[in-house]
């Protein structure tokens, strides 16, 4: 399956914090890429994560910073690899690896550059999901890309979509591995189409029924599931946590709120939704 096995061990260095990076590793072990190091980020740091990981018998080390040892490090494996790591490289980091160090980014280039580049696309209704491999370079999310892929999203919330992502992206990276040691042309980004994102927080899952389409406060809904912050909205600074809901076939008021025994219906922007579940 790849083409590393009757040459010296390709070397790497994976710089992981979830899921993703998890099956990242499972997979390039499988496929005889040597792994030399595994750094994991303690911000954010999935603890289940690391007790898996460990099962690899890979060193690996937890890390608040990207001090001199990595810097070390570096200098001795081919390719770094980033993957949910959210830690920004400095620049002199980057060329230091014989092929540099390459990032996979749940986004489609250059539309969605930034944080939470899944849950954007998501919410904004995208017809495909677009996940790229990218040389990191000094700009975020500005490197040339070495390879991508989409997927069709069909109604799917962000769990499985992480989960299709996740099944994806270690092809792609050993797709990236080959194309890189072969010298493949990479593809430029067009600035001109570039577009930031920022990283969602708790303050961003709040959403004013007045002023959101109600086809846009469900995708809301799918886009914000756990472990993600819930979508809300506020009634007399009472907090209402939305976690089902549909569109409401009789139109009311745009901003009305109306409370039922076992539902709650809100007037949006252009048509009603009626809370099925919420707390």
């Amino acid at each position: 399956m790849n083409n590393f096995n009757k040459e010296i061990q390709f070397k790497v260095s994976l710089f992981i914090n979830g899921d993703r990076g998890y099956e990242l590793t499972k997979f390039l072990e499988k496929n005889k890429i040597k792994i030399c190091k595994i750094y994991l980020s303690k911000k954010f740091l999935n603890k289940s994560i690391f007790k898996k990981i460990r099962k690899f018998n890979i060193p690996t080390q937890i890390i608040s910073s990207l001090k001199k040892n990595i810097k070390e490090n570096l200098k001795k494996i081919d390719l770094g690899i980033i993957c949910g790591f959210p830690y920004i490289f400095p620049k002199n980091f980057l060329s230091l690896p014989k092929y540099g160090l390459i990032n996979c980014h749940a986004g489609k280039l250059p539309k969605y550059r930034g944080g939470s580049p899944l849950n954007w696309q998501i919410i904004n209704r995208e017809k495909y999901i677009g996940l790229s491999v990218i040389k990191v370079s000094k700009g975020i999310d500005e490197g040339k890309i070495i390879n991508e892929k989409k997927f069709l999203n069909k109604n799917y919330d962000i769990l499985k979509v992480h989960k299709i992502a996740n099944s994806i992206f270690p092809h792609l990276v050993l797709k990236s591995i080959n194309d890189l040691k072969n010298n493949r042309k990479l593809k430029n980004q067009n600035n001109d189409e570039a577009k930031y994102w920022k990283q969602r927080t708790g303050k961003d899952s709040l959403f004013l029924p007045e002023t959101t389409p109600v086809l846009r406060a469900l995708a809301m809904i799918k886009a914000l599931r756990k472990p993600y912050p819930r979508p809300y909205f506020l009634d007399n600074k009472h907090k209402i946590i939305i976690t089902k809901a549909k569109i409401f076939k009789k139109k009311i008021k745009s901003g009305t709120i109306k409370y039922n025994k076992k539902s709650i219906i809100l007037g949006c922007k252009d048509s009603s939704l009626k809370l099925i579940s919420f707390k």
